[in-house]
């Protein structure tokens, strides 16, 4: 009698977990909500760090999908401080597999932020 009990609780969790992936594959296809939102970003400061920056971006990328179910991805902005060509080439080569990273450099920052900062304080 308990092996009846334990293999039904078994194809049970089995059909629920197949419904699920089904229902998670439909409403990923025919969704037409934004998983990208353009008012989130996460600023990333580098100065040479090629051999580490993929995968702090990587990193990023998968905790933001896991976190949010998959249903969100935030802008990463990478500003690079006077990083060598190495990192640069990286960094360059992320920005054109995904489309929500962007690449700035610490000048082009600093005009960015004071911009945002006087839209922000009103002046």
């Amino acid at each position: 009698m308990l092996t009846i009990l334990f293999k039904s609780v078994i194809v049970f969790l089995a059909c629920y977990a197949l419904i699920d992936i089904v229902r998670r594959i439909i409403s990923a296809v025919f969704s037409k909500e934004v998983h990208i939102k353009d008012d989130v970003f996460v600023v990333i400061k580098i100065k040479n760090k090629n051999e580490n920056i993929e995968g702090v971006v990587r990193s990023v990328i998968w905790k933001s999908l896991s976190t949010s179910g998959g249903s969100f991805v935030p802008s990463i902005l990478i500003v690079d401080m006077g990083s060598d060509e190495k990192t640069v080439e990286i960094v360059k080569k992320l920005c054109e597999d995904y489309g929500f990273i962007y690449f700035t450099t610490e000048q082009d920052y600093i005009q960015m932020k004071n911009s945002f900062l006087g839209d922000f304080n009103g002046e």
